[in-house]
């Protein structure tokens, strides 16, 4: 099925069940392998292996765009712990996707229910070229250097990367072409815990973005189903591809309460995702007093566009958030911190109710900046803390046909305080688990409840 998600498309069954405490489910095979290359184009399903039974009822494979595999046919058991799914791949093709995402969380544990992480599955039916020993040599060197100089969170977590250098450097070295380094990296790198570093290859003459191996991927409970919105909010319906939005009546309150549901700041639907100014005044100019924006679902995108939509809420300048920027040409080795801030937009499409913003582990990023925008201009946010991930990725050339991505400053509150990690913690808490979900939202109902006291309404 579609999710609302900026870039991806999530196949997806979800059997919900109670979860206890214990390791999650993993993967222990997949047909390709992660990082395979040469894979016949003949190749008609791609099968997965866990290492454990699990809930024959769900499943999900995620991923987007040109190097997601056609599909053929639904996804099928063919035991307790395998699943297949049908694809036609083409010649001279690469190939990324992923066996859940926080979009979808559908292999679980039959035993507990835990949720199988989020693991990459990256192949091409290309046959590459070989890497020299030599280039790999220096590109592991490149790497140690990007990491002890560049990247922002490099002692966040505790990792030894003298020891885990020492351990994986030989692998990479090894790694016969571009894809089994990239592989290798992101495995080690993966050690960091970080959604924003990542791993591209590219081989020789090879023009565009590349294929990316993410080094960790996040697997957290989304506390969103966009199949619900409508339930508890009748009549709500998509502006355009990149928003939604909808009305409650209050008959004896001040006025009624708006929605509007941003899922993602995508740079690419920038057109679409300002048009919901035009919706902000309308509701300013038609009796709406209190306004609920769900950004639930959102994982981010170009922050300048979050910045325009929460300037329609503010009425002066605000420091939102303050950079703290690696530097190695720096004594310390940083620079800053600076502050960033959100300016108030054009009058026209300035709202001046009650807002309430919707939150939840699926924030992160920009999304979470536009969060910290809203909250220092006096809105309730309502749900979970976020993620906390917030990097501004900078892209460091290995030499070899890799290039790895490595956050470039820490992301601080206008306290001061790194948001890496911790998130952005909810004014109005509402703890929730995934079967709330199946047919209502407690997040959502939470903030309807709320708006109604303060537009004076009574209950319904």
């Amino acid at each position: 099925m579609s999710r609302l998600c900026s870039s991806c498309v999530c196949i997806a069954l979800l059997a919900f069940t109670s979860a206890t405490h214990s390791a999650p489910p993993s993967v222990v095979q997949t047909v390709p392998a992660h990082g395979q290359t040469g894979v016949s184009p003949e190749l008609a399903e791609i099968r997965v292996t866990f290492d454990q039974d699990m809930q024959v009822g769900g499943y999900s494979f995620c991923g987007g765009g040109a190097k997601y595999p056609k599909v053929t046919g639904q996804p099928r058991w063919l035991d307790a712990r395998t699943c297949v799914l049908p694809v036609a791949l083409e010649p001279d093709h690469d190939y990324n996707l992923s066996i859940n995402c926080a979009a979808g969380a559908g292999f679980r544990s039959a035993a507990t229910g835990e949720v199988v992480p989020s693991t990459p599955l990256v192949f091409t039916t290309r046959t590459l070229p070989p890497v020299p020993r030599e280039l790999q040599s220096a590109a592991v060197q490149a790497l140690r250097k990007a990491i002890d100089e560049r990247y922002s969170y490099r002692d966040l977590r505790g990792v030894d990367w003298d020891a885990l250098f020492a351990e994986r450097a030989a692998a990479m070295e090894a790694a016969p072409d571009v894809f089994a380094f990239a592989t290798a990296a992101a495995a080690m790198l993966g050690a960091a815990q970080d959604v924003h570093i990542v791993a591209t290859a590219r081989a020789p003459g090879e023009t565009g973005d590349g294929t990316v191996f993410p080094a960790f991927q996040r697997s957290v409970h989304v506390n969103f189903n966009g199949r619900i919105i409508d339930k508890v909010i009748p009549g709500a319906a998509r502006l355009n591809d990149a928003v939604v939005t909808g009305r409650i009546a209050v008959p004896g309150g001040a006025g009624d309460i708006g929605y509007i549901l941003f899922p993602t700041w995508d740079r690419s639907r920038a057109d679409m995702i300002l048009a919901a100014r035009n919706a902000i005044r309308d509701m300013q100019n038609s009796g709406v007093a209190a306004l609920i924006i769900d950004v639930r679902p959102n994982g981010g995108g170009d922050e300048a566009i979050a910045r325009q939509i929460a300037g329609c809420f503010i009425h002066r300048p605000y420091v939102y958030s303050r950079s703290l920027i690696r530097n190695p040409d720096e004594p310390d080795g940083w620079s800053g911190p600076f502050d960033r801030v959100v300016e108030p937009g054009p009058a026209e499409f300035g709202f001046t109710g009650s807002v309430a913003v919707l939150i939840g582990k699926g924030c992160m990023s920009s999304n979470e900046s536009f969060v910290l925008m809203m909250k220092s201009a006096g809105a309730t946010l309502i749900g979970e803390s976020t993620y906390g991930a917030s990097g501004n990725p900078k892209p460091t050339d290995l030499g070899n046909g890799v290039t790895v991505l490595l956050p470039s400053w820490q992301d601080l509150d206008p306290a001061g305080v790194c948001i890496e990690g911790k998130g952005v913690p909810p004014d109005v808490p509402v703890e929730t688990r995934p079967q709330d979900f199946q047919s209502s939202d407690p997040v959502l109902s939470r903030a309807i409840q709320l708006m109604r006291e303060r537009v004076g309404a009574s209950a319904p």
